[in-house]
């Protein structure tokens, strides 16, 4: 193919009489190159049509060729599609669609379509596999082929999609055309053996990822698998280059990712949250590639643009400027537009506006001309937008484990505002509104709190907010088990020795001396009932009335007290003299937990004794209560286990505290 560009003979003798005294202005063949950009998308996010998030991402990467899944629009009419085309990629843009079928792919392409059509998918019933042979500069022909591989399938499926592209290709175009297979091929990972076939006639190197260096190459919209490719046949490999946009280069080509993607006024008008909308498919995949080509008969200083003039976001109220860089003989012309509409006075090759509104939103161009012609740039597009301003900022808390803690923002901007919440600097999964709660708060929870705000204009990131945890840690002083610590199938046997934590059981009259029987069978209420030991006492005094004398008694003493916690045993109540004696430090969290032989639902044959085991469990306890420091307090689900057993009956204790009576207060305020 040649490109033909020719000045007609309707130029003023002025303009001819300067051409000549100028020299050199003689039709010729001159090279030049031409980049290529070409995107594989499937992008819808509305059931599944294309919605204006997937449409701002094809606009703002402005690709020349675009192999697209899904291809539904509107109301899929030919006026919907060229409603579409001319206002997501200019009026010169043309494609092909697939037609029979539900989800179409197709291709769009900036250059003339010379041929198209779609080939049988045997796997799947409402889509193809469509081709296209495009018309590119020079002397090859480009040929692309749109595929949507068996999302539902296997792997092997997808491999005999694979295997029938290969045989079609071969089958259907010129050796070593120029080939590119993109699209959506639904691989869980990229040694799937549908990859590996595509392989051995396509280059996958080198792998796009979302960043210029590093990044995910996962394509699917939670980003964990690889779905998306553009795979050019080693024929055209040669002429990957990198992609570059405004302000970045993507050496390997790009997965962009509006959330990940900065700063966004690069591909202006995409959103943060383009690509994560409700229903979006996936990521877009963009590689580059450079043509070499002749152009022939064309006058060799009419102009040519350089640098073309970037897209904006600017706040309401500040100055914009768009520039262009172009080259030509003689004295170059401008003109800018915005729209199609000629701007008065722009006539230079910088476009200045000041204190920009919301009007002044739009496509802004300019023409260029000298005495060999003209050329008009690519439209840069003006958002209007305000950046992301934080009000009212997350405030730290403290809150007790099981809590929930709420933290809120309040921000200002164009709307839509995104919000991602973090946690020790790290994104939260799903936290994306613009309050965050954190149900059921557990220490590992405690950290800084923080949430970043984006929009079209910019983002901004709240200062820390510190949850605390408010948790004193839990202090067992002794848990007796008057078992053997081996099992032994004795129930004559046992130890004082405490199983975990530390205290001193003491023989205090009323029992039997050490290694003389002192152990007897304990209640039948402890599962080990073939090794059940119990404390054997031989006296019953009134227990509760010596529990307060001896707290009373050791009130002296600044940072221990001496509390009695009575065992069960054979047949009687533990005497207040027969005791297990714990140290009680006055500021620490309390866990007291009772033996086995305590957990009976009366003293063991006894079944309604003088004294309960819960008003036992009542003095116990408040006894503790009254060596602590003033600054400590129970918990309510402490203090409702105690004022709920009833003070005079014997009924089992409540089943949070048969293995244990546990009890870890919470530090408060002093004005609380």
């Amino acid at each position: 193919m040649k490109l033909i560009i020719r000045v007609g003979q309707c130029l003023g003798f002025g303009v001819l009489a300067l051409a000549g005294s100028l020299g050199a202005q003689t039709p010729g063949v001159f090279q030049t190159n031409l980049t290529l950009r070409i995107m594989a998308a499937n992008l819808t996010s509305g059931g599944p049509t294309y919605q204006t998030a997937g449409l701002n991402i094809l606009k703002g990467l402005k690709p020349d060729i675009v192999a697209i899944q899904e291809f539904n629009y509107g109301n899929n009419s030919a006026a919907d599609f060229r409603h579409m085309l001319d206002t997501t990629f200019g009026t010169n843009f043309v494609y092909y669609r697939e037609s029979g079928y539900s989800i179409p792919n197709g291709i769009i392409s900036r250059f003339p379509i010379r041929a198209a059509g779609s080939w049988d998918d045997s796997l799947v019933p409402d889509r193809g596999f469509a081709w296209a042979r495009l018309d590119v500069p020079g002397s090859n022909d480009l040929y692309v082929v749109s595929v949507h591989l068996y999302s539902s399938g296997s792997a092997s499926d997808r491999n005999q999609e694979a295997q029938a592209l290969k045989n079609l290709i071969s089958a259907n175009f010129p050796a070593n055309a120029w080939v590119v297979v993109a699209g959506d091929f639904n691989t869980a990972t990229r040694s799937e053996a549908a990859v590996s076939t595509f392989k051995t006639f396509l280059s996958d190197n080198p792998i796009p990822t979302d960043a210029e260096s590093g990044g995910k190459m996962e394509t699917n919209e939670p980003r964990n698998k690889p779905y998306d490719y553009v795979l050019p046949s080693h024929s055209f490999a040669t002429n990957f280059v990198p992609t570059v946009l405004p302000s970045r280069v993507f050496s390997n080509g790009l997965v962009f990712d509006s959330a990940v993607y900065t700063p966004l006024s690069d591909v202006a008008p995409v959103a943060p949250g383009d690509s994560h909308v409700s229903g979006m498919q996936h990521m877009a995949v963009v590689k580059d590639f450079n043509i070499t080509y002749t152009i022939t008969n064309a006058w060799p200083d009419a102009p040519f643009i350089i640098t073309q003039p970037a897209s904006q976001i600017a706040a309401p109220g500040s100055d914009v400027a768009f520039s262009v860089a172009a080259s030509g003989a003689g004295a170059l012309h401008y003109q800018w537009r915005f729209g199609a509409a000629n701007l008065a006075g722009a006539t230079t090759s910088m476009l200045a506006l000041t204190n920009v509104q919301s009007g002044q939103a739009g496509d802004y161009s300019v023409v260029i001309t000298n005495f060999a012609g003209s050329v008009t740039s690519a439209p840069a597009s003006l958002t209007i937008a305000a950046a992301p301003v934080i009000v009212a900022q997350p405030e730290s808390q403290t809150v007790a484990p099981g809590q929930s803690a709420v933290f809120t923002v309040t921000a200002t901007g164009t709307m839509p505002l995104f919000y991602q919440w973090r946690f020790n600097g790290l994104p939260l999964p799903g936290a994306t509104g613009s309050s965050y709660t954190r149900a059921n708060v557990q220490p590992g929870d405690a950290g800084n709190y923080s949430v970043v705000i984006t929009n079209l204009a910019g983002s901004v990131v709240s200062t820390e907010a510190l949850l605390t945890v408010a948790v004193a840690s839990g202090h067992i002083i002794a848990q007796w088990n008057f078992n053997s610590p081996t099992p032994d199938g004795q129930t004559t046997t046992g130890t004082l020795t405490p199983s975990i934590g530390s205290g001193t059981a003491s023989y205090i009259g009323g029992t039997k001396a050490p290694g003389s029987g002192e152990f007897a069978k304990g209640s039948a209420k402890d599962p080990q009932t073939s090794d059940n030991s119990a404390w054997n006492t031989s006296s019953y005094p009134a227990a509760p009335s010596a529990i307060r004398r001896r707290a009373r008694s050791s009130r002296s003493a600044p940072s221990a007290g001496k509390i009695s916690a009575l065992p069960g045993t054979n047949g009687q109540a533990a005497p207040a003299a027969n005791t297990c004696a714990f140290a009680i430090p006055p500021t620490v969290p309390i866990s007291l937990i009772f033996p086995r032989a305590y957990q009976s639902p009366g003293m063991i044959g006894n079944p309604r004794p003088t004294v309960s085991e819960p008003l036992r469990a009542q003095t116990i306890i408040r006894t503790l209560l009254s060596r602590l420091s003033p600054s400590l307090r129970a918990p309510p689900r402490a203090r409702a286990a105690i004022t709920t057993w009833p003070p005079r009956a014997a009924p089992p204790m409540p089943p949070a505290a048969r293995s244990a009576l546990i009890w870890s207060p919470l530090p408060v305020s002093p004005s609380r």
